[in-house]
């Protein structure tokens, strides 16, 4: 007896255990009634399980993830689980969130990424969704008019503007007499100013061939001479001469030949005559860098030994010049004019006699191979007779040492200018 009871007794406090383990609502171990199963660890609604959703699986609830997102949490032995999201397939939108649980978000469309219309002034396109945002709309936008027939800018106005559409053309020039008309084309909304394939007037109308060849409405009336005259050409001023010319085919005059045309002045230095023609002598001759009197007409007057700056008189002695030579190139001019006292026997019929020693001393450094020195008479400034002569150091004179001397004799019946 005592065996048995024992056992009973076991079994009485087994099945108590296994009550109070499964959590009646009101844990005091009477009759279980019924509640809503709760996160308590208690068999709240007495189907012998604790913490379930009344099927035998464990209880859950609706729950938002740290990122927001509708989720689903857990009960497990009273408390509450991480909040798990759970993806319930939607249409995809454009907010950075995986809307139809593909694994991959913001995407749609043949480029990949959900897109949507767009509109410009110039027309419709897509916009797509990046990290959920619209951006990059793919519609015409405004471009700068180009004068190409079509409303760049968008703003409902063809080529606004433009003087003509690019690539058009127009006639251009002139149908009359000799000439044809050509074709101007329109360049970037301009017309280009060239006229292609015309034939163009001709400076004249002097071919005279019977047409209107300057297209101008008159014939042949540029026409100034008889084929086959002759007329007097150029000048006979300074060294020219006259030539003439012969009027060609066409009534022009032809090329003026046989006379003596001008030349310029630098060409033939200070040589006292009008090379050029033009009325006026050594003129424009080249400028010295160093000093004013470099040309034959800016001369500098030898110092006057009595009376005029540039006089020198017989009885006065010697006129003494100093002059300064710069580097190669410098040319200096001076002139005196020689003046007798005393009429001089040279001769039977020649009424005076004259001599001049011109004589130069070097500086230091330069040697006679650095410098030209040339003493030129103008006999026939207003002279009778006497010959015009040019000494110079390479070819008359003589050089003694450092200095150059050159002595010039001649007759006649006035002063001379050297």
């Amino acid at each position: 007896m005592l065996r048995k009871s024992f056992s009973h007794f076991f079994i009485f406090i087994s099945m108590l255990a296994m009550g109070a383990a499964a959590g009646c609502a009101d844990n005091t171990g009477g009759d279980c009634v019924p509640t809503a199963e709760r996160c308590n660890n208690l068999d709240d609604d007495c189907n012998g399980l604790v913490d379930d959703n009344g099927q035998g699986a464990a209880l859950t609830q609706a729950c938002t993830t740290p990122q927001g997102q509708a989720g689903v949490q857990s009960c497990a032995a009273g408390v509450w689980g991480a909040c798990t999201f759970v993806c319930t397939p939607q249409p995809e939108e454009c907010n950075g969130i995986d809307d139809d649980c593909d694994g991959e978000i913001d995407e749609g469309g043949s480029s990949g990424r959900l897109r949507r219309p767009c509109q410009t002034d110039c027309g419709s396109g897509y916009e797509y969704c990046y990290d959920g945002v619209w951006e990059q709309c793919d519609a015409p936008v405004p471009q700068a008019e180009v004068c190409d027939g079509v409303d760049n800018d968008c703003d409902t106005e063809v080529d606004e503007g433009c003087a003509c559409v690019h690539g058009a053309t127009r006639p251009c020039g002139t149908n009359e007499g000799a000439c044809r008309e050509g074709t101007e084309s329109c360049v970037n909304g301009v017309w280009s100013g060239t006229c292609v394939g015309e034939i163009a007037p001709a400076a004249n109308d002097a071919v005279c061939n019977g047409i209107d060849d300057d297209c101008d409405g008159d014939v042949d009336e540029d026409c100034t001479c008889t084929p086959g005259t002759n007329q007097q050409c150029g000048t006979d001023e300074g060294v020219c001469s006259f030539g003439s010319q012969t009027c060609v085919t066409g009534g022009t005059w032809g090329e003026c030949t046989g006379g003596v045309g001008p030349q310029s002045e630098a060409g033939f230095g200070c040589d006292g005559l009008d090379n050029d023609c033009d009325g006026e002598i050594d003129e424009d001759l080249p400028p010295d860098t160093y000093e004013n009197n470099n040309t034959c007409a800016g001369y500098r007057n030898v110092p006057a030994t009595s009376g005029e700056p540039g006089e020198v008189w017989e009885d006065e002695g010697t006129a003494t010049l100093q002059a300064t030579l710069y580097p190669s190139g410098d040319v200096d001019w001076y002139h005196l004019v020689a003046r007798e006292v005393a009429h001089l026997g040279c001769g039977l019929g020649t009424d005076q006699c004259f001599a001049l020693a011109v004589s130069l001393q070097l500086p230091v450094d330069l040697t006679s191979a650095d410098v030209v020195a040339t003493v030129s008479a103008d006999f026939d400034n207003d002279c009778s007779n006497g010959t015009d002569a040019d000494f110079v150091s390479t070819s008359a004179g003589t050089w003694d040492g450092r200095r150059w001397t050159v002595v010039i004799q001649w007759s006649g019946e006035c002063n001379f200018l050297f």
